[in-house]
């Protein structure tokens, strides 16, 4: 289980047990989750430029994704099934959360950076799906995961190499 995830789940306990309400929850989740995605997008790009050898334009991932919203959402309705003591659901969506805003964080920095292709470098414990597409080469627009949880990567490939 990620940090982010074990705080969270760790708020989710404090709403059910009275100690803070759901708004509160969602005003320390909301930043938590805000400051992660700042993270991932701050890692992608500083990754790719060192791979591509160059500069950082300075990367940020707008709050108001689709699948941000779409998630806080989720978290909020998770909040009603969640009793102490039980496993929560919470930390398996803030991990797919994190996943999903890497992943969004490595596509946005090849874009704005101008490559057009990546190649799929599997994790070591990549699924059989993931292992078949091991090496592939893939245009930016295509997600380099294949599922929730894919910790597959996507390795740029130079237009000009030198």
């Amino acid at each position: 289980m990620t940090p982010l995830a074990r705080k969270t789940q760790a708020l989710a306990l404090a709403v059910t047990m009275g100690v803070i309400d759901q708004a509160a929850f969602l005003a320390i989740a909301t930043a938590l989750l805000a400051a992660m995605r700042t993270r991932a997008a701050t890692r992608a790009e500083a990754d790719l430029c060192r791979q591509l050898d160059a500069p950082p334009f300075g990367l940020w991932l707008p709050d108001a994704s689709p699948l941000y919203e779409e998630s806080l959402t989720t978290v909020l309705d998770s909040l009603a099934s969640v009793t102490p003591g039980s496993p929560d659901a919470l930390s398996a969506l803030v991990e797919a959360i994190e996943d999903d805003s890497r992943h969004e964080a490595s596509t946005k920095a090849m874009k704005v950076h101008h490559v057009e292709q990546y190649r799929l470098v599997v994790s070591a414990d990549a699924c059989d799906k993931c292992k078949a597409d091991d090496g592939n080469v893939y245009p930016v627009s295509k997600s380099p995961s294949h599922h929730n949880h894919c910790k597959c990567e996507a390795q740029p490939i130079k237009e000009n190499p030198q």
